[in-house]
C-alpha cells in the first residue's frame, strides 16, 4: 500500500472517532411518567433514575405526581431539558 493511501486511512478512521464523540455528547432522550424527584431549589426533575437540569423551565410548576414527558439533551456531561410538558396519553375522558 502506498503511503498516500495508508495517510488517507488513517485520517479517515479519525474522523470517524472524533464524529462517533460528538454523537455521543449531543445525545440525550425522552422519558415518559411521573418524576422520581423534583428539586426546586437546584432547579433539576430525576425520572427513571435521570437527573435532568431544568435550564429555562421553570420546575417549581410541576405538579408532585403527575405524568409528565420530559424531553432533554446531553451538554457535556449534564442533562439539560428542551421540552417538558404533562403527559395526558393515559388519561380517560368521560361524557
Amino acid at each position: 500500500m502506498r503511503a498516500s493511501a495508508i495517510t488517507t486511512l488513517i485520517a479517515a478512521l479519525v474522523l470517524s472517532v472524533a464524529g462517533c464523540a460528538a454523537v455521543k455528547d449531543t445525545g440525550g432522550g425522552e422519558l415518559h411518567g411521573v418524576p422520581d424527584s423534583i428539586d426546586v431549589a437546584h432547579n433539576t426533575i430525576t425520572m427513571d433514575g435521570v437527573k435532568i437540569q431544568g435550564g429555562q423551565y421553570p420546575l417549581a410548576n410541576l405538579t408532585p405526581g403527575a405524568p409528565y414527558i420530559v424531553r432533554y439533551q446531553k451538554q457535556g456531561d449534564v442533562n439539560v431539558v428542551t421540552d417538558i410538558a404533562p403527559d395526558e396519553s393515559n388519561r380517560t375522558h368521560h361524557p
